[in-house]
């Protein structure tokens, strides 16, 4: 199961070379800026880690959530790594969601 890394953790971690990226990041808080650096972060250290196409998706309870498997699901064999970007801003992804996620 995932871990808790403060940020200052996270940017060490994103600081390697490469960067140590793991499979799904939830990045959540009471701070706007703190939550965009952190998502300016991992974004930048997946583009150094070689994901160079992007799908960001805004995402809610009432969303069809197939989108998201869709996206992780269309890469082609010879194509870029790609990075799924999934905003919830409610912060509530109801139960099809959290299952997905």
């Amino acid at each position: 199961m995932g871990h808790r890394l403060d940020p200052d953790k996270l940017q060490n971690r994103l600081e390697q070379t490469p960067p140590a990226l793991d499979p799904l990041y939830v990045v959540m808080g009471d701070e706007p800026l703190l939550v965009i650096e952190t998502s300016d972060s991992l974004r930048a250290a997946a583009t150094r880690a070689g994901y160079l196409e992007r799908t960001s998706l805004v995402m809610d309870a009432r969303s069809d959530w197939s989108a998201v498997i869709a996206s992780t699901q269309n890469i082609s064999l010879f194509g870029d790594k790609r990075l799924v970007e999934v905003r919830i801003p409610t912060g509530k992804p109801g139960k099809t969601g959290g299952e997905t996620l």
